[in-house]
């Protein structure tokens, strides 16, 4: 649920004025200028970011992973053959 869905729920007619009115204007706020987070102002911190991080991760992990279960055998043939 989006924070403006949220503040638009608190909007009640049985509210005072004054707390209708900062709803109004906190809402209106939020039409115009959306609340958005930057890494530095060069990434937008979103849900495509993290889940693309998360992939990353993974992806590197399994590859980690694969390349610990050979043999150190394999590599010192491989040196071997490749100083001859």
């Amino acid at each position: 649920m989006k924070t403006g869905d949220i503040v638009c729920e608190l909007y009640e007619p049985s509210t005072s004025k004054e707390f209708r009115a900062e709803i109004r204007d906190f809402t209106l706020q939020l039409i115009q200028n959306p609340l958005t987070f930057t890494i530095c102002g060069f990434f937008y911190l979103d849900h495509t970011l993290i889940r693309n991080v998360i992939g990353s991760v993974t992806t590197y992990l399994v590859i980690l992973i694969q390349v610990g279960n050979v043999p150190i055998q394999v590599f010192i043939e491989d040196l071997n053959l490749s100083s001859t």
